[in-house]
């Protein structure tokens, strides 16, 4: 074994020399070297120790930049021109390094360097440019380009280059007569005729655009998509009729071309006749020549759902099942009716939309997410376990789907399920505070079903200190800290900063009213719970109790049993109640939360 490795590094160590020297004899040869000279036979030794030292740093810097070390690399190049700072090579390189950084000051300055020690290097010239451009010195860059078209003529990406750069200097003219250049060298293409036509209509002169669509119908005399494109122009310019009549045209040998029905829909919209631009419309979407991307879009765009007539929803509707009935099989078109189906509240017709897409595209992790929040839309407790616990299979680590699997298992009275899934779950939401906050609050309630009182106020704690203002936090911890009658200091700080959040909320002020009966305050609880009665409370049969529990507990019992009677009629059947309205005493405090277990 040791043998083996020992031959294996002896073959590494020759190899390495040898890519070594070739590439010293390469970089001496290379044309890179002709400024410099020929190094004399008699140099002296300082010198070759120099060259020695500059061949190797230009290998490791070619390296380290092939390895991706970029500053490594870069110090490198920096020796070379140390050692000999009139080699254009050793500039461009560390040109190159700087520009990958986004340096482009000192870019532009080694890259100047490179390219005025040798101006007919192509690659020297190019990259100076591009740093010129990169820095947003676009005078710069076309003076360059400019004196690379006449170096090179042949380049053909220094025309395109050219053209885009003086656009963006807003020399349209120029711009043009370097396109009119290229085509004279390249001949005419519809590429070119595309790239001319954006600078005569971003001017207005569609004249001109339309004589370059001209030269393309010469040459291509059978192809319909430019007589169209010539319509289009002349409807974009006010000459409807001009644009009709091509149209109708094209029609005529080909009844079926999408792309025309298209821009007639919009000619009749134009026009206000919104039912011949509708039945245009209806055949864009039914032909096989427009893009279905197109289709989706013109779907979505015909109208909105939300503020539409019903005609107008029905002309939706109609056009998504044209859709569904040619691409059944595409889930990007039951991904749009499911989209319009949730804005016009369609809730489990877009549950059956989006269920078949989860099935033929189960990693589709956004389409999971609106499923869940669909199904806590409708309530519907028991799909949203199995779906959210479907999901967890393909997305294990994502935190959502623990969470609506938690509430739904919490809903449908699995408290077990419930704490196991939302314990696994919450580390997958340490970077959302919001989710993690809510996290808390479901394990606070779901622990509080479990009678698992201190895990319950440690997790409503934690809510609490991620999300402060929670004040529905706020009143189910101090309910049942009073109901159990533990740190009711708390409970009450608690439902003062709720209470000043919402002073008229009357849930709140039921609340803080028992908090303060519990902490035999009662005298504050009869004030805080006269202002839960007048906000609210005097249609809820557990507030209206409890006031007349608090008018007990202040010498008031003729009032406090009216008030329980008043609770008893208002639907409370709590057998506890009617035996206080049966004995006028108060023998044990009827606390009852909602089914729930929230007040």
């Amino acid at each position: 074994m040791l043998i083996n490795n020992l031959r294996i590094s002896i073959r590494m160590k020759i190899q390495y020399f040898v890519i070594f020297f070739l590439i010293i004899f390469s970089i001496s040869s290379c044309s890179v070297y002709r400024n410099r000279g020929k190094i004399e036979s008699n140099k002296d030794i300082k010198t070759e120790k120099k060259e020695i030292e500059y061949t190797y740093s230009f290998f490791e810097g070619n390296k380290q930049k092939m390895l991706g070390n970029l500053n490594e690399s870069g110090a490198y190049f920096l020796r070379c021109i140390q050692l000999f700072p009139d080699r254009a090579a050793a500039n461009y390189e560390f040109a190159g390094i700087l520009a990958l950084s986004e340096d482009y000051t000192r870019a532009i300055k080694f890259a100047k360097k490179a390219y005025d020690i040798d101006p007919n290097n192509k690659w020297y010239e190019a990259l100076l440019i591009s740093m010129y451009k990169s820095s947003g010195d676009l005078k710069e860059s076309s003076l360059l380009l400019e004196d690379m078209l006449q170096k090179h003529p042949d380049d053909y990406n220094s025309y395109l280059e050219l053209t885009d750069t003086y656009l963006k200097l807003n020399k349209s003219k120029n711009a043009l007569e370097t396109l009119d250049k290229f085509e004279k060298k390249y001949g005419f293409s519809e590429a070119l005729m595309v790239e001319k036509n954006r600078i005569h209509i971003s001017k207005g002169d569609y004249a001109s655009a339309r004589l370059e669509v001209q030269k393309m119908i010469n040459l291509e005399p059978k192809k319909p998509t430019y007589y169209l494109l010539l319509a289009d122009l002349y409807a974009e310019e006010g000459k409807q009729e001009k644009a009709f009549g091509i149209y109708q045209d094209i029609l005529k040998k080909d009844s079926t071309n999408g792309k025309v029905h298209l821009s007639l829909s919009q000619y009749y919209l134009e026009k206000g006749n919104e039912k011949k631009a509708f039945d245009e419309l209806e055949k864009t979407i039914r032909s096989n020549e427009v893009d279905l991307d197109l289709k989706i879009k013109l779907v979505f765009s015909y109208v909105g759902i939300k503020n539409s007539s019903n005609e107008e929803k029905k002309q939706v509707y109609k056009l998504v099942h044209i859709l569904l009935e040619k691409y059944p099989s595409e889930m990007k078109v039951h991904s749009v009716y499911s989209d319009i189906l949730v804005k016009d509240k369609q809730y489990k017709t877009a549950k059956k939309e989006l269920l078949i897409i989860t099935k033929n595209t189960p990693n589709n992790y956004s389409v999971w997410e609106q499923l869940l929040y669909l199904d806590n839309q409708i309530g519907d407790y028991k799909s949203l376990y199995q779906n959210s616990t479907k999901m967890l299979e393909y997305f294990p680590n994502k935190a959502i789907a623990y969470f609506f699997s938690g509430l739904a298992a919490y809903q449908i009275k699995k408290y077990d399920k419930a704490a196991e899934v939302l314990e696994n779950g919450i580390d997958f939401a340490i970077n959302d505070t919001t989710l993690s906050a809510q996290f808390y609050t479901m394990l606070g309630d779901t622990y509080h079903k479990l009678k698992k009182n201190k895990k319950s106020d440690a997790a409503y704690e934690k809510s609490i200190a991620l999300n402060p203002t929670n004040y529905y936090v706020h009143n189910n911890y101090s309910y049942y800290l009073s109901v159990r009658a533990e740190n009711l200091a708390r409970a009450q700080t608690l439902m003062e900063e709720c209470i000043k959040a919402h002073p008229k909320n009357g849930t709140y002020l039921d609340t803080y009213a028992w908090v303060l009966y519990m902490s035999k305050d009662y005298k504050k609880a009869l004030s805080v719970i006269e202002q839960a009665y007048t906000n609210g409370g005097k249609n809820n049969s557990i507030i209206v109790e409890h006031y007349g529990d608090i008018l007990f507990m202040n010498n008031n019992k003729k009032e406090a049993i009216e008030k329980w009677k008043d609770a008893e009629e208002l639907g409370n059947e709590s057998k506890l109640l009617h035996k206080k309205i049966i004995e006028q005493n108060i023998n044990i405090i009827d606390v009852k939360p909602d089914s729930n277990g929230n007040k």
